[in-house]
């Protein structure tokens, strides 16, 4: 499945404004986005919307609160389409929504605005629309049914979307263990007491944090087979994944799955390796894995 394709007509847009920023980590930035008719559902988990970075004076036609999944073409055929970018929605309250950006040394113009815009410039936000039956779910991939074991793995542009999923499991009583490679150890996110702890529904937690050596994915690789040594999954016969390196990458099947599932997204080069590492290298069932690949190397257009 697409990122976007099914799920357009439980979007809308809304005008936003930077009402406050705080530097996370070295390299997150948290801002929070106010609007008066803002009301995104409280459930965030993986929750994707898209920011156009507008300016001060965005075009009325893409402003208009009725377009609804009608705000893509509005875009495409605006004279100065401006920047659109995916995000994490981190936090949802009555005040607006929290996003945590992965701020990069060349960065594009979220980390543009994250970092330097003045409170009160304003964007447009692409979110659901709570009129609509399907806002509830509209944006999120993480559809761990009644699996009992998660394994959660990204690199830095996901770890907005690890810390929002391991606050708000919908499993009960799971082993859930994430893994996120970050450029340095000084950019890790604080999240849960001391990256280890039990839930309010008996989830057992941990995360850690490793510093990328070498490749990009390579420290999520070996977490890969350390975990499948720990934990290891029956063998599935399924036939051997056909790939073009130019697909989207991108599949969120949904529960439930019972046993073991996978939630994997960054890079799409990154998640392409992983997936293989457990589809052909241990014949996982790729039935029990969501791999998203937010960006692709040289290509950052669609994520931060």
């Amino acid at each position: 499945s697409t990122p976007w394709g099914s799920m357009m007509a439980d979007y809308r847009p809304y005008l936003m404004e930077l009402v406050s920023r705080r530097m996370m980590e070295p390299g997150f930035m948290r801002i929070v986005l106010s609007g008066g008719q803002t009301r995104f559902p409280p459930l965030c988990l993986d929750r994707r919307i898209k920011v156009l970075f507008t300016g001060d004076n965005p075009s009325p036609a893409l402003i208009d609160p009725d377009v609804g999944d009608g705000w893509y073409q509005r875009w495409l055929e605006d004279p100065e389409r401006p920047e659109m970018r995916t995000y994490t929605v981190r936090a949802a309250t009555d005040e607006g929504i929290v996003i945590d950006v992965a701020c990069h040394d060349n960065g594009g113009p979220g980390h543009h605005f994250a970092t330097a815009a003045a409170l009160g410039s304003r964007v447009l936000v692409i979110g659901p629309d709570p009129m609509t039956a399907g806002a509830e779910q509209a944006g999120i991939d993480f559809h761990p049914g009644d699996a009992t074991h998660l394994l959660l793995l990204g690199d830095e542009t996901a770890a907005p979307a690890i810390c929002s999923i391991l606050e708000q499991l919908t499993t009960c009583n799971a082993k859930v263990e994430a893994v996120v490679e970050v450029p340095r150890l000084a950019d890790r996110v604080d999240v849960g007491p001391d990256g280890s702890w039990v839930d309010s529904r008996g989830n057992h937690i941990q995360i850690s944090w490793r510093a990328r050596c070498g490749q990009r994915g390579d420290q999520l690789t070996d977490a890969v087979e350390d975990y499948l040594d720990r934990f290891p999954q029956p063998r599935c016969q399924q036939d051997r994944l056909e790939e073009n390196p130019d697909d989207v990458l991108w599949d969120t099947p949904q529960g439930p799955f019972g046993g073991f599932y996978a939630w994997i997204a960054g890079e799409s080069s990154m998640v392409r390796q992983l997936r293989r590492a457990l589809v052909d290298g241990h014949g996982i069932d790729r039935r029990h894995i969501a791999f998203m690949g937010y960006w692709r190397k040289g290509n950052a257009r669609m994520w931060g």
